[in-house]
C-alpha cells in the first residue's frame, strides 16, 4: 500500500508534466514536476527508498523526453542521493527550505545535462543556457516546490504511519 500513493504521483505528475505544462510555458521553459517531486521526498525521507524513487522517476523522465537514455535517471539518482545525504543536516520541514533546496539542486542538474549534452554534441551556446534555461527552470521549479512539497509530505507522512 505504501507505494501505491508514490506511484500514483509518479503517474499523475508525468501526466501533467507532459500534457498539462505546455500552456503554461514561461520563457520557453516548463517546470520539472518530476525531479521537484525527487528533491521534496529524498529532503524528507533520506533513505534508501528516497534513492529508489529518484531512480524510477529519473527513468520515466528518460522515457517521456525521447533523448538520450539513462541521463536523467542519473542525475535524478544523484539529486536524491544529495538530499538523502543533507536530509539529517540542514532540512527542517519547511516549504521555503525546500524552495532553496529544488532551486540550487535543479540549477545544478540543469547545467550538468547541458554539459553532458554539449560533450555529446559540440554545440550551444554557455551564455544563451544558463540565461534562457537554467536560471528560468531553476526559478520555475522552486516556485512549483511550493506546491509539490505538501503532496509529498503528505505521502511520506502515511508512508510513516504505515510502517507503524
Amino acid at each position: 500500500m505504501k507505494y501505491v500513493f508514490l506511484t500514483l504521483t509518479v503517474f499523475l505528475l508525468s501526466i501533467v508534466q507532459t500534457a498539462v505544462l505546455g500552456l503554461v510555458e514561461i520563457f520557453g521553459v516548463i517546470p520539472n514536476l518530476l525531479l521537484v517531486s525527487v528533491i521534496c521526498y529524498s529532503l524528507m525521507r533520506g533513505d534508501l527508498r528516497s534513492i529508489i524513487y529518484g531512480s524510477v522517476v529519473g527513468f520515466v523522465l528518460d522515457i517521456l523526453s525521447g533523448k538520450m537514455v539513462g541521463m536523467n535517471l542519473l542525475m535524478c539518482t544523484l539529486a536524491a542521493l544529495l538530499c538523502a545525504c543533507l536530509f539529517e543536516t540542514l532540512f527542517n520541514n519547511n516549504s521555503f527550505v525546500a524552495a532553496v533546496f529544488v532551486l540550487w539542486i535543479t540549477a545544478l542538474y540543469e547545467l550538468l545535462i547541458y554539459v553532458f549534452y554539449f560533450l555529446f554534441w559540440g554545440n550551444g551556446d554557455f551564455l544563451f543556457a544558463i540565461f534562457n534555461k537554467i536560471i528560468p527552470c531553476a526559478i520555475y521549479n522552486a516556485v512549483s516546490a511550493f506546491l509539490i512539497y505538501p503532496i509529498m509530505r503528505k505521502i511520506s507522512l502515511l508512508e510513516k504511519t504505515d510502517n507503524d
